[in-house]
Parts: structure tokens; sequence; C-alpha cells
């Protein structure tokens, strides 16, 4: 049975180590900021808030979201018995639909009813052009979720 190796034998663990003690650190940051009433939104030439900034503010364009500075989300995660299926999803539905009566947004992932292109263009808004030139960029075949998103 092989031994352990002492920490200081094991170089990839160390960086790891230091990668991820920085990946909380960050992170305690990012979250910290806006606690404290530190508005990193936009730049504001300090050190925190500028890294903040360039480090998330476009992380992801195609990341859907209501207009505003704050954002609250919900899920609904349910464990339906099979003859309660239909019923079920028939609700969810409902849930999204009101959400987005009241200016939501959805997160894409999951069970997505979405089944017309003006439905997608709604929910991408002024980003629909960018994920139509995307997509026939990157898929012009249509090989990648074919049907996921109707473009057209």
């Amino acid at each position: 049975m092989p031994q352990n190796l002492p920490l200081r034998q094991r170089p990839i663990d160390i960086f790891f180590a230091i990668v991820f003690t920085l990946f909380i650190i960050t992170s305690c940051i990012a979250d910290m900021l806006p606690t404290v009433g530190i508005d990193f939104t936009q730049p504001n030439g300090t050190f925190l808030v500028d890294s903040n900034y360039w480090y998330a503010h476009d992380a992801d364009p195609l990341f859907m979201h209501p207009p505003g500075k704050f954002l609250m989300g919900w899920g609904i995660l349910p464990s339906v018995p099979e003859r309660f299926l239909d019923q079920a999803l028939s609700q969810l539905e409902m849930a999204s639909e009101l959400a987005i009566a009241f200016g939501g947004k959805r997160y894409l992932s999951g069970y997505i009813t979405f089944d017309t292109p003006e439905r997608w263009a709604a929910h991408f808004g002024d980003e629909w052009p960018r994920v139509l030139a995307a997509k026939g960029k990157y898929d012009p075949d249509g090989i990648l979720s074919p049907g996921f998103i109707q473009y057209a």
C-alpha cells in the first residue's frame, strides 16, 4: 500500500490550494462589496471595485435579466409522481408565463417551452440578432441542440 506523500512533495496540490484560496478570497470580496454599500456596477478608480467590475461585468452577456440594479431569482424544483406530470407541467408553464408577464426572464435550464421564434426573440430582446449571428457562425448546419431554440 503506497504511503501518502507530505504536501511539500506534491507541487500540483500546492498549486491548486493556492488557486482555490485565491478564488475563495475574491469571491468573498465580490460578495461583501455590495453588502457594505459599495457599488461595483461601474469602475470608479478603486482597485477592489475596478477588479470586480472588469472580472464580472460582461462575463455572460446572454444571461438575460430584467433591467435594474437588483435581481431576484427563484426556482421551482418539483418531484412529481408520473400520474401528475401533465398537471405539474401545466402549472410550471403558468408560473413561467406569470413571471414573464411581470417583466421577468427565464433561466434557460431545464423545462423550457418557448416554441416560437417570437418567444425566443422576446426573451433575448436586443441581443436576439447576436444570438442569430452566433448560431449562423458557429452552428450553420444546426447540429448543436437541434430544435431547442426556434430560429425561424
